[in-house]
């Protein structure tokens, strides 16, 4: 079997809405992301699909349709939005996204805000499992 993107490597996906860039501040735009965990074929990556649903199959496939395509590799902060990210889409909360070359401002619904950043932080920022050291003590004699 190839290393085409199986069901099993999704983290999360459903619909936000992103900011454009261009000043002043752009309109918000939907979109349907998807989270990919890293695999032994592809990099940890949040792919961005134009719309509230997710792409046709076959329009993936013929690579039709808008998608961006954001590293995870190259993220370097996730976190709520602070401030007033000005005309948020209701209902929704803003979070950023910033990496070596971009910043991101995303917004999802509110009950699934604090969801996309803990997985987004998770493959971006992966913890190492492996076991500490035996030797020496935490400061203040822990």
């Amino acid at each position: 079997m190839g290393c085409g993107d199986e069901l099993g490597g999704i983290q999360r996906d459903g619909d936000g809405a992103q900011r454009g860039h261009q000043p002043p501040p752009g309109k918000w735009k939907k979109f349907w992301g998807v989270l990919y965990r890293e695999s032994s074929c592809s990099t940890a990556r949040l792919e961005l699909f134009e719309g509230s649903a997710p792409p046709a199959a076959e329009k993936l496939r013929r690579g039709e349709g808008s998608r961006r395509l954001v590293k995870l590799s190259d993220c370097v902060h996730v976190a709520e939005a602070s401030g007033d990210p000005g005309g948020c889409p209701k209902d929704t909360v803003p979070f950023l996204l910033e990496t070596t070359d971009k910043r991101y401002l995303l917004a999802a619904d509110s009950s699934e805000t604090a969801g996309w950043v803990l997985r987004l932080c998770e493959l971006a920022f992966p913890v190492s499992l492996a076991p500490k050291s035996q030797g020496g003590s935490l400061p203040g004699g822990r």
